[in-house]
């Protein structure tokens, strides 16, 4: 059974070393920081992490640390996603799926091009909770708001 995820899930920043690597010491007193302060939740690998400063390997040691640190005291939130094309985007949220996160977000207004805004999860059958791992819901965001949870 998966954790319900509500409440305040913050979407996490990445703190990174002078030198431009992720700080992951750095990291681990930021979660230990978010939830002393009451977080329900923590959303991690997003729009506010510099995901699409990072590779995709980067991106998933991430995850990865954020669920291990975090070690099922709240759920863990992964996106991640920054390609424009289909294909690359269910590479990389399968990659999120995999860091053990309790769920994952497709963010659908980084959908890539305007054809690929146009033809992003909902209408796209290769964007289906049947190409992630079953055991892990899919959530959909326009930035904005949390959309839905398949």
């Amino acid at each position: 059974m998966t954790k319900r995820i509500e409440g305040i899930v913050p979407v996490m920043l990445t703190p990174f070393t002078e030198t431009g690597e992720v700080d992951f010491p750095g990291l681990k007193r930021l979660i230990e920081w978010y939830l002393a302060n009451g977080s329900d939740g923590l959303f991690s690998v997003c729009q506010s992490s510099e995901m699409q400063y990072l590779s995709l390997d980067e991106r998933a040691k991430i995850g990865q640390f954020v669920v291990k640190q975090v070690a099922g005291r709240v759920p863990v939130v992964v996106s991640g996603h920054i390609s424009d094309d289909i294909e690359a985007q269910v590479e990389e949220l399968t990659v999120a799926a995999n860091t053990g996160a309790d769920a994952v977000v497709l963010v659908t207004k980084s959908s890539g091009s305007e054809k690929g805004r146009q033809q992003n999860f909902p209408r796209h059958p290769r964007y289906t909770p049947r190409t992630l791992p079953a055991n892990v819901p899919l959530g959909l965001t326009n930035v904005r708001r949390l959309i839905a949870v398949c």
